[in-house]
């Protein structure tokens, strides 16, 4: 079954004894000041006694604005009263003076992840890499390199004696006048943008 948390992201506001977080099945349920089934009520008296409604409609959760002053995700136009608005992970609803995020929980979970400690998510589950070497067989094949290294692997990787092949314009120079004729593309390049 599918489950919605609401978690008030300024919990300064709230008056002393309401609950900074409210989780909702596809039964829904809604929110505001009085007679609701999630009461936010602030200082300023600025939720209405029933603010909104949280519907599951469609194979998702959704919001029915019912005072036309809901407004989902810092927008400035509430979202019209009685049209109800899909709501996606991460979403936050300004009601009254609250800022309310939306975190979706799945079958099987039973808190969003941002509520979890550090050391339970990562010790929870086992790692990757040990399931991959539990499931190595026993013997793995060492491929055997058949063909002979390229040429200019070779010149690449070859020691050479001090101040040999270190200078940059000496290595320039080389190639402004290529010795192989495959080098002759370079040569070209490299005349048409150096001076």
């Amino acid at each position: 079954m599918s489950r919605l948390t609401l978690t008030v992201c300024n919990p300064g506001r709230l008056q002393h004894g309401v609950k900074p977080s409210h989780q909702l099945d596809t039964r829904g349920g809604t929110i505001g000041s009085q007679g609701a089934s999630w009461r936010l009520s602030d200082c300023d008296c600025s939720v209405q006694p029933i603010h909104c409604e949280i519907l599951w409609t469609e194979g998702c959760f959704c919001v029915v604005d019912r005072c036309g002053q809901t407004y989902l995700n810092n927008n400035d136009l509430s979202l019209g009263t009685l049209a109800p608005v899909r709501l996606c992970d991460g979403d936050h609803l300004r009601i009254g003076g609250f800022q309310v995020q939306i975190h979706t929980l799945t079958d099987g979970t039973t808190q969003h992840l941002a509520r979890h400690c550090v050391t339970a998510l990562i010790n929870e589950h086992e790692q990757v890499l040990d399931t991959f070497i539990r499931d190595l067989p026993a013997e793995v094949p060492i491929p055997v390199l058949r063909s002979a290294p390229s040429r200019v692997f070779a010149e690449l990787s070859r020691t050479r004696t001090t101040g040999e092949g270190l200078d940059p314009l000496a290595a320039l120079d080389a190639l402004r006048s290529p010795a192989r004729p495959e080098d002759y593309w370079i040569n070209c390049t490299l005349t048409s943008v150096l001076p």
